[in-house]
């Protein structure tokens, strides 16, 4: 289903289902990430759910409270499970994952802003290099948010660099409208060498 009108990018705790037929085909995106056919296939016929938890701790060393979100995603039908872990604090932290092996990840909130024409769109500071970053920056926020309200933490924003394949990939996370029903959304900006491709993953809602 569509996200309750309560789901936010601040409250992503619950499961969710990747919707195949709304998301891009994410084939060649593999490819550019040097994932081997049989991966590919296993992950093209499964189901692929994701289970979001979400929580803020208080930095002992600051006071400052950090947001922590963990998705883990589980398989039916080939691929096995894996886990991403993202602290939002904008600091490069280590991480491995079974598939897309070693990588160096920071994640950060990233606030709205007004485009002009009464759109929220994020407010990035690009990493990708060699990249206007257009395909991340035309996100539009579907949360209904007026231009003379906070429009602070209104996307989430990863930086990741592949340790083992050479690629990186720079995503933002947020809440768009699509044929007019409300989804969790992933666009993500894969570079490798000279070769970049935009892709984005569309997310239903299943339940708290």
């Amino acid at each position: 289903m569509a996200a309750p009108p309560d789901a936010s990018i601040k409250t992503l705790s619950g499961t969710w289902v990747l919707d195949k037929k709304l998301s891009d085909d994410p084939d060649a995106a593999f490819k550019l990430q040097g994932l081997g056919w049989l991966t590919r296939k296993a992950i093209s016929v499964a189901t692929i759910n994701t289970e979001f938890t979400q929580f803020t701790e208080t930095d002992i060393n600051t006071s400052t409270p950090i947001v922590h979100l963990t998705a883990h995603q589980s398989a039916a039908g080939g691929a096995g499970g894996t886990t991403e872990t993202r602290v939002l604090d904008w600091v490069d932290r280590p991480h491995t994952d079974r598939i897309f092996g070693n990588a160096v990840v920071r994640s950060r909130f990233v606030d709205g802003v007004d485009d002009g024409n009464g759109n929220i769109r994020p407010d990035l500071d690009l990493q990708t290099v060699g990249s206007d970053g257009s395909f991340l920056k035309e996100t539009l926020s579907a949360g209904g948010e007026k231009v003379d309200e906070d429009l602070s933490s209104l996307f989430i924003q990863d930086y990741i660099v592949s340790s083992d394949g050479g690629w990186t990939a720079e995503q933002i996370w947020a809440f768009e409208f699509i044929d007019g029903e409300r989804f969790l959304t992933r666009r993500a900006l894969l570079s490798n060498g000279s070769k970049s491709m935009p892709t984005r993953v569309i997310y239903r809602f299943v339940k708290r």
